[in-house]
């Protein structure tokens, strides 16, 4: 009888060892497969990133489109009055100063027949449409430009903003142009915030009821968004 007692004990302990041995692998090898799981779910995220700054839709986001930043020309006249006649009220005041009901046809003309050597424009397109268009007229020195930048409604607040301005700063660079100039409303909060987000040296003053604005082209930030193409939802 003791001796099966002794038996059955050391029987008991060896199981027992057997299982927690089972017990400690499975867990080993459920922590592996966390790991690897982990590391699958890090190596897709930055797949997604870089298909994403290629201009590439990233997968599972078919409503996405790939914005691209391209200079005016005189052929993209019908799709610059189709961008312009999009706009809210809201959005044209902002951009003009001026509560249009509706953008001059004519002016828009001429934003896009403009002499490039004193006037230089980018757009936005997304698909076969203009979404957004950014300009700059040169002084007479030279040295300084104005700028203005308007995007279509529905793709505010969505980085076009950026790509069109740091796309037009560092084409103003290329021409010899060292500050941008401009005027914004007070109440315009969103192009702040655009200025800020793309210049760390901007300055601006109040005047009779807007914000003379200066930044130097030099103090242009190195966004990590900023490439000619882009994914973005609308």
């Amino acid at each position: 009888m003791a001796g099966r007692e002794r038996y059955s004990r050391q029987t008991d302990k060896e199981e027992n060892a057997m299982y927690g041995w089972i017990d400690r692998e499975a867990s080993r090898q459920h922590r592996e497969e966390i790991r690897n799981e982990v590391a699958a779910n890090r190596l897709a995220k930055v797949a997604r990133a870089n298909r994403v700054r290629a201009g590439a839709t990233p997968p599972g986001k078919k409503d996405q489109q790939a914005i691209l930043i391209s200079s005016l020309d005189p052929g993209d006249e019908a799709r610059l009055l189709g961008m312009y006649s999009r706009l809210s009220l809201r959005s044209i005041y902002r951009r003009f100063h001026t509560p249009f009901p509706r953008v001059p046809e004519w002016l828009v003309v001429s934003f896009a027949k403009a002499d490039q050597n004193h006037m230089v424009g980018v757009v936005a397109i997304a698909g076969e449409e203009i979404v957004g268009h950014a300009m700059y007229a040169r002084s007479e020195d030279g040295d300084e430009a104005e700028f203005a930048i308007v995007v279509e409604d529905r793709w505010q607040s969505k980085g076009v903003g950026k790509l069109l301005l740091s796309e037009l700063a560092r084409e103003a660079m290329r021409q010899g142009v060292e500050t941008f100039t401009g005027i914004v409303l007070t109440e315009n909060r969103p192009a702040f915030g655009l200025i800020d987000a793309v210049f760390a040296g901007a300055r601006r003053s109040l005047r009779d009821g807007s914000y003379d604005v200066c930044a130097p082209l030099q103090s242009l930030k190195s966004l990590t968004i900023l490439k000619p193409l882009a994914s973005i939802r609308p």
